[in-house]
């Protein structure tokens, strides 16, 4: 039964990506560009993605950064604020 769910769920999310795909969606941080099918999305426009979702993703780059690694595991939690 789980096995059935989880094909169903892998079948869904391959039909949303290539739908995303065929509208011109190239999900890499790297490549960002305008797509206007997106409604209601930050990836529509690179600079709704910079305002929302940056700010998200390098505090995420930064604590992996200082964090990470071989002595991950060893490290202390850090006493950081997440931007808003």
């Amino acid at each position: 039964m789980a096995k059935k769910v989880l094909e169903k769920e892998a079948e869904t999310f391959d039909k949303q990506v290539q739908e995303r795909v065929e509208h011109s969606f190239i999900p890499d941080l790297r490549r960002l560009r305008k797509v206007d099918w997106f409604y209601n999305n930050p990836w529509r426009d690179p600079e709704f993605v910079r305002i929302h979702l940056m700010p998200k993703i390098d505090f995420v780059l930064r604590v992996t950064k200082r964090t990470g690694g071989a002595h991950a595991s060893k490290s202390k939690p850090l006493n950081m604020q997440m931007p808003l």
